[in-house]
């Protein structure tokens, strides 16, 4: 899966404190989801920026919002799609790096999205500016003349509305120093009739092995699109970086590849499971990751109830 966005930095005018460039703005979008579902979601820009001395620090946000309902219509998957998006901007704006949750942040609900997303990205953005300024200018760590460059980067952006389920992916990235930030990707679905999140609830492994099986498949794609073509399981293992946990009863080498840390989630394509950097394979391979169709799934006796469902 590609960058949901790139990385870029702002030009900051060299100062004790100074806000070089703040803006936040909400554009509209729609869109047609499955069985011609029409929706309307909202993506909130935020771009801040601060240096202290010679150091920088740069916060970016790009955040869907779905459209107000009233609570008496809305679908229960929007609804906690919703929750879900301001739990995150909430502990990726950065604060969470001091093991403090935010001071304040704006209440809202389904039917005030409209009115309220706006300030409450904002008021996220500037807390976790705060925190960066506060590292900046009171860790011994950082003196005024040595330069330190921080970026916190959060997207989070629609993947898919249908009638059946929401799905949201987030990416985001930190740099705090040092030779390469650290970047999470994941997603999330919800169901729109119950409001649960579908991921591994989707399974039923009662066959290991054949998802195991898939799942290599799937790399062997993945790493082929970076070079040379991974067409055997041979090939797969000397890109792997795998170990075996001893505190987990299986040997992940023997068992080929281990299940990701991440939920997997739903989008028109199939189930999407996506491992972290360091996960499976080295920092230049990115976050592998592998999307199996559903009827694929439903085939190899892998789907849950719950999981047949949502087979097209």
């Amino acid at each position: 899966m590609k960058p949901l966005y790139s990385s870029r930095w702002l030009p900051v005018v060299a100062g004790t404190l100074a806000i070089a460039f703040s803006f936040v703005s909400c554009d509209w979008f729609k869109g047609k989801g499955g069985d011609a579902l029409t929706y309307e979601w909202c993506t909130i820009d935020y771009e801040d920026s601060i240096s202290v001395g010679t150091s920088k620090a740069y916060q970016e946000m790009h955040i869907d919002f779905p459209a107000n309902q009233d609570l008496n219509e809305a679908d229960r998957g929007t609804v906690m799609a919703l929750r879900w998006i301001r739990e995150q901007v909430m502990s990726c704006s950065f604060p969470s790096f001091e093991g403090e949750k935010l001071d304040s942040a704006v209440e809202f609900g389904i039917d005030q999205v409209e009115r309220y997303a706006e300030p409450f990205v904002m008021s996220c953005g500037k807390q976790g500016l705060d925190r960066m300024h506060k590292m900046l200018t009171e860790n011994e760590d950082f003196a005024p003349d040595f330069e330190v460059n921080f970026m916190n980067m959060l997207q989070i952006q629609l993947l898919a509305d249908t009638e059946k389920y929401v799905t949201l992916v987030r990416e985001y990235d930190v740099y705090m120093g040092g030779a390469h930030g650290s970047q999470l990707l994941d997603g999330a679905s919800f169901s729109k009739t119950t409001g649960e999140r579908l991921g591994w609830s989707l399974l039923k492994i009662t066959d290991r092995d054949a998802l195991v099986a898939l799942l290599k498949e799937g790399l062997k794609t993945y790493f082929s699109a970076s070079g040379e073509k991974i067409e055997t399981d041979e090939q797969l293992m000397e890109i792997l970086q795998l170990y075996d946990d001893p505190e987990t009863p299986e040997d992940e080498s023997a068992a080929g590849v281990p299940l990701p840390a991440t939920e997997p989630y739903l989008s028109r394509d199939g189930l999407n499971f996506i491992y972290q950097e360091y996960e499976v394979a080295a920092y230049a391979y990115g976050r592998p990751d592998v999307t199996i169709p559903m009827e694929t799934l439903q085939e190899k006796g892998l789907l849950s109830e719950l999981g047949m469902y949502y087979v097209k």
